[in-house]
This record gives structure tokens, C-alpha cells and sequence, in this order.
């Protein structure tokens, strides 16, 4: 008796077309396994660059937190040293100084007292400026019109021109360490020049700060002067705008014959905060 099988084939009989059905299933599946492989071996690297990308970029902070720390120290270090050189030799000027005085009222003939007095103080107010310069905790705005305010008022003080400030409230807008220097040279080269040269009774300072442009005028009474007669003695000036210049800001200067000069400082304090 023969059976026969509900399909109508024999049994064990495989289909025409299996085989290559398997085959394709087969290179499906590797193609699929070979691009899961390829993957996840793009994503170990992509984990190991993004480590190495992490490690490198804490390194770096690390060493930056280290320069800093060591910048600051060495800042920190200066500002001590100047304010020990401050507290020692300003002790000891600030002394010659009283003496000069004191002996000057006891022998008011003596050229040479005059002079040793004007010397100590002179070096007083450079000691008292090389303090200044080097404490970056004075980096803003309104400490640099604190200070030249003091020094105009300790630098006329023996003399007989009277110093007249107008200066509003500041913001504490910050300025790099030889930015405010640079001004602050400026400023004290024009007051200088205005008690060696201008003959006058009265000088007046002025800040001004619109539109984030800061302006200072420096105007005397003195007897001004003439530009085209002023031939060589006019380097001071040009050193003065050379400097302004290479710290992006401006400088003019301008006088009449016996009607003065005005001295006139523009800063960009945007610009100045970029290069922060």
C-alpha cells in the first residue's frame, strides 16, 4: 500500500527556489552583522576620541588653573614686594621730607633743603604709583579717576595752581592693567607739562562717559600755546598720541596764545572689554 502525502509531492521533497531563498536570507543577515559591526566599531571610536577630546580639554583647564594660580601668585607676589619697598622707603622719605620742612623754617635760606624736600615727595608719589600699577584689584574705571584724582591733588598741592574735578559716579568697568597705565601716564605727562609750562592758576579735569565712550578733558588757563611754533618740544606730544593710539584710543591736544590749553582723551570702553 502506498501513502501519499496531502501536499500531492513525495516526502522530504525540498521546493524549487528554497536554497536561494536561504542563500539571500544568509548574506542579508552577514551584511546586516558586518554593518552592526562597522557601527559599533565607528561609535568606539567616536567614545575614544570623545575621551581623549574630554581628557585633553581637562588637561588643558588643568594647566590653565595652574597658570593662573601661578600668575596670580606672582602678581601677588609683586604687589607685596611694592608694598613692602612702599611701607619702608615711604616711611623713611616721609621722614626726610618733615625734616626738610622742619629745617627749612629754621635756615629758610637754604636752596638745598628746597630740594631734598621736592625729591622725597617726588619719589613718594612714583612708589605710591608703582603700588597702584601692579594691584589688578584697580583694574576698572572708576579707580583709575579715583586715583588721578588723588595724585592731582598731592601733585599741585605745593604749588599755586588750583585743581577743579568734575567726575560723576563710574561704574566699575574693567580695564586691562596697561590700558589704565597708559592713561594714567598720559594724564600725569599733561599735568606736568601744565605746572612746567602753562603759567597757570587753574586747572580743570573732567570725566564724561556717554554711549560707552569715555572722555577726559584736562583744561588750564594757562598761556596755551602756539602748534607751529612748537618744533621739536612737541615729542612729548607725539609720544603721548603714539601711545594713545596703540591703545585704541584718542588724544588732541589744543591751545591759543594766553588763552589756555585743553587736553582731550577718548576711550572706547566696548573695545576695552574685549580685550579682557
Amino acid at each position: 500500500m502506498r501513502i501519499h502525502h496531502a501536499g500531492g509531492g513525495p516526502a522530504g521533497k525540498i521546493e524549487p527556489g528554497t536554497f536561494e531563498r536561504v542563500k539571500q536570507l544568509l548574506l542579508v543577515l552577514l551584511y546586516l552583522m558586518r554593518r552592526a559591526y562597522r557601527q559599533r566599531q565607528r561609535l568606539a571610536a567616536q567614545q575614544e576620541q570623545l575621551q581623549r577630546s574630554t581628557i585633553e580639554r581637562l588637561e588643558t583647564e588643568r594647566k590653565v588653573v595652574a597658570l593662573n594660580a601661578h600668575l596670580e601668585g606672582q602678581q601677588l607676589e609683586r604687589l607685596r614686594i611694592a608694598e613692602d619697598l612702599h611701607d619702608d622707603f615711604g616711611s623713611g622719605l616721609s621722614k626726610i621730607s618733615l625734616l626738610s620742612e622742619v629745617a627749612k623754617r629754621k635756615a629758610p635760606i637754604s636752596g638745598e633743603l628746597d630740594k631734598i624736600s621736592a625729591a622725597a615727595k617726588e619719589f613718594l608719589l612714583k612708589m605710591s604709583e608703582i603700588v597702584w600699577a601692579l594691584n589688578h584689584q584697580n583694574d576698572t574705571l572708576s579707580s583709575l579717576a579715583s586715583y588721578i584724582r588723588r595724585y592731582a591733588v598731592g601733585f599741585f598741592e605745593d604749588s599755586d595752581i588750583v585743581c577743579h574735578f568734575d567726575i560723576p559716579e563710574l561704574p566699575a568697568a574693567p580695564l586691562s592693567g596697561e590700558f589704565r597705565s597708559n592713561i594714567f601716564l598720559v594724564v600725569k605727562e599733561t599735568l606736568h607739562n601744565t605746572l612746567k609750562h602753562a603759567h597757570a592758576s587753574q586747572v580743570d579735569i573732567q570725566f564724561s562717559l556717554q554711549h560707552e565712550m569715555l572722555e577726559i578733558n584736562i583744561q588750564d588757563n594757562g598761556r596755551g600755546f602756539d602748534a607751529a611754533a612748537i618744533g621739536n618740544a612737541g615729542n612729548g606730544l607725539h609720544n603721548m598720541e603714539k601711545r594713545m593710539q596703540q591703545s585704541g584710543s584718542t588724544f588732541e591736544v589744543s591751545g591759543t596764545p594766553e588763552k589756555g590749553t585743553m587736553t582731550r582723551i577718548c576711550l572706547p570702553l566696548q573695545k576695552q572689554d574685549k580685550a579682557m
